[in-house]
C-alpha cells in the first residue's frame, strides 16, 4: 500500500500546509510575543546578529564663547557579532492503515480522520518550543522528595521549581536525571530512559519508571530534563536573562551592557518588587514595554495585591487595566504587562521587552520543508508496520540582543501554592 504521491498528500497540503501554520499552539505565550525571524544570517550551525555592546562616548562640552573650540577625541561605540546555536526538533506520529483507508474517500473524511492528529502535533511541537523558550539550557524541575524502590520512584517536585502547565503535558514522556548544576553536567540514568507514568498536579507529584540502578543513584535536589535535551536545546529565558558571564559568544565581564538584571523576591511577589525591577531596567536604558511572565500561583497572589497597586497608581498618577489574560500597569517607565503562564515555575518571573529578543531560525513549526523541485511528502509508509508516519519540524534559537532591557526575579514564595 503506497501512500506517497497520492491524494492523501494533496489533501494534507490543501487542508493544512498553509493553514496549519496559523494554529496557535496551547501555552505558546512567549513564542507569540517574540516573533520568529526567518531572515537571520546563518553561518554553519549558528545564527549571527550584530549587537551594540558599548555606546559611543566622544562627547565635547564647551562654554558659550563663539570660538572655534577644539573637539575631544572620538571614542567609538562598539558592535559585535552575537551567535546563537539553533536547535533542530522533530516530532513523529504514526497512524494505522485502517485510519488511512477511511480518510481516502473525500476531503471531509480526511479531515475527520486527521484534524485532531495534526492539531495535537502542532500543539506538542509548540509545547516543546515553549519549554525551550523558558527553560532551555536549564531544567524543568528539581526533586523535592524522592521515595520508592526498584524500577519505580515517586517524586515530589520542589515548590519553587514546580510548573503545573508544563508537567501536566509530560505524562508518558521520557526524562533524564542530572545532578544539580547549572548547566546540568552529570547524567545519572546512564542505562535507560526515565519514563513519566503518572502525574498528580494537586500534590506536585510525578511517578516514574526506569532502570533500578539508575533510579537508585538519584536523590533530592537532582534535576529533571527532557530526554536528550542537555547540550542540544537552545538557551531559554532562565539562562539568558540573569547573564553575568559569557552569552552568545560575548562576555559581560568585558562589556557591562551585556549583563542582565536580577532581583530576589524573598517571599510573595508584589507590585512593589515588580516596579523595582522595572526601575532597574529603566536606569540602564531599557525603555519600552515590559511583558512579565509569572506562574498562575504568582498571578493569584498579584491579584490579591491589586489594592496595593491601586494605592500606588493613585499616588503616582499611573494607570492600571485589569483583564482576564493580563494586568497592564502604566507608570513612569512605560507599560508593564503581567501575563500568567502555566509553564513558568512557581519561583520564577521573567520581565522582558519582546522587541529586544529575537527568535532566529531556519523554520518555525512546519510539516514540510518545501524544498524547491522536490515532491512534498507529508506521509511516510512504515517499513515493518501496517501504518504511515507524519513528521513535524522546527529549527531555531533565542537571542538576547539587549540584556539591560530584561530582568529575572527569583525566590518567589507563593501563598496560593503553599
Amino acid at each position: 500500500m503506497a501512500v506517497t504521491d497520492t491524494t492523501l498528500d494533496g489533501y494534507f497540503k490543501d487542508r493544512y500546509a498553509d493553514k496549519a501554520e496559523d494554529i496557535v499552539p496551547d501555552f505558546s505565550i512567549v513564542s507569540e510575543d517574540i516573533k520568529f525571524n526567518a531572515g537571520a544570517k546563518q553561518l554553519g550551525g549558528e545564527y549571527v546578529e550584530n549587537v551594540r555592546v558599548r555606546r559611543t562616548a566622544g562627547h565635547t562640552f564647551y562654554g558659550s564663547d563663539l570660538d572655534a573650540f577644539a573637539l575631544n577625541a572620538p571614542i567609538s561605540g562598539q558592535r559585535k557579532p552575537a551567535r546563537v546555536k539553533g536547535t533542530q526538533y522533530v516530532l513523529r506520529e504514526q497512524i494505522a492503515y485502517g485510519v488511512v483507508a477511511s480518510a481516502k474517500d473525500s476531503m471531509q473524511a480526511f479531515g475527520n480522520a486527521f484534524d485532531d492528529v495534526v492539531l495535537d502535533m502542532k500543539n506538542a511541537a509548540g509545547f516543546a518550543r515553549e519549554m525551550c523558550m523558558l527553560y532551555g539550557g536549564s531544567n524543568i524541575g528539581a526533586i523535592g522528595t524522592y521515595t520508592g524502590t526498584g524500577t519505580a520512584r515517586t517524586i515530589v517536585i520542589s515548590e519553587a521549581s514546580w510548573a503545573a502547565g508544563l508537567w501536566s503535558q509530560m505524562e508518558g514522556a521520557a526524562l533524564d536525571i542530572y545532578e544539580p548544576a547549572q548547566p546540568p553536567v552529570t547524567k545519572l540514568n546512564t542505562n535507560a530512559d526515565v519514563l513519566v507514568t503518572s502525574i498528580d498536579a494537586s500534590t506536585r507529584t510525578i511517578t516514574v519508571s526506569g532502570n533500578a540502578t539508575d533510579l537508585s543513584a538519584a536523590a533530592a535536589l537532582d534535576v529533571l530534563v527532557p530526554k536528550g535535551a542537555v547540550g542540544a536545546w537552545f538557551d531559554g529565558l532562565r539562562v539568558l536573562l540573569p547573564n553575568t558571564g559569557s552569552m552568545h559568544g560575548l562576555d559581560a565581564a568585558t562589556y557591562g551592557l551585556w549583563k542582565g538584571n536580577t532581583r530576589a523576591a524573598g517571599g510573595v511577589l508584589t507590585f512593589s518588587i515588580l516596579q523595582g525591577m522595572a526601575t532597574d531596567i529603566l536606569v540602564r536604558g531599557g525603555m519600552g514595554k515590559l511583558c512579565t511572565y509569572v506562574s498562575p500561583y504568582t498571578w493569584t497572589d498579584l491579584n490579591n495585591d491589586q489594592a496595593a497597586l491601586r494605592r500606588y497608581t493613585s499616588d503616582t498618577r499611573g494607570e492600571i487595566t485589569l483583564g482576564t489574560q493580563s494586568i497592564k500597569y502604566f507608570g513612569v517607565q512605560g507599560e508593564l504587562e503581567l501575563k500568567p503562564h502555566p509553564m513558568v515555575k512557581a519561583g520564577d518571573a521573567f520581565a522582558v521587552n519582546p522587541r529586544q529578543l529575537s527568535r532566529p531560525g531556519a523554520t518555525d513549526i512546519t510539516f514540510s520543508l518545501g524544498i524547491e523541485g522536490q515532491q512534498e511528502r507529508f506521509f511516510r509508509e512504515l517499513e515493518n508496520n501496517a501504518g504511515v508516519e507524519i513528521r513535524c519540524y522546527w529549527n531555531q534559537g533565542l537571542m538576547n540582543k539587549r540584556p539591560p532591557c530584561h530582568g529575572y526575579i527569583s525566590g518567589i514564595n507563593n501563598a496560593s501554592l503553599s
